[in-house]
């Protein structure tokens, strides 16, 4: 149960990821559009990273890819109090926190 637990929080995350820099994209224009599309390619890899677990059953690869996504939520959320947002800061950092207990649930005993 806990694998399944941890890779739909995971995708879920990568997906949330890949909505909002699309959104950046669609109402950004000339050079915050273009670092819009870089990130939006970066979010697009950690999602297909996210669903090779739910095709592979594989517990490493399903952490290694939770801890990628537990990084990328900290540094989010580390942004979000350099721009003083408490809905960017806390949110990510609920994922964050979502993806730890997952990592700890998913470590062997």
């Amino acid at each position: 149960m806990e694998y399944w637990a941890a890779a739909a929080v995971t995708l879920c995350s990568a997906g949330l990821g890949l909505v909002f820099s699309a959104g950046r994209v669609r109402a950004g224009q000339g050079n915050e559009r273009l670092n819009a599309l870089y990130l939006l390619a970066r979010s697009a890899a950690l999602v297909l990273l996210a669903l090779i677990p739910l095709a592979v059953y594989s517990r490493p690869l399903l952490g290694a890819v939770t801890a990628a996504m537990l990084a990328a939520q900290l540094i989010d959320g580390g942004i979000g109090l350099y721009s003083k947002s408490r809905p960017k800061t806390a949110g990510p950092l609920f994922m964050a926190l979502l993806h730890a207990v997952c990592l700890w649930r998913l470590a062997p005993l």
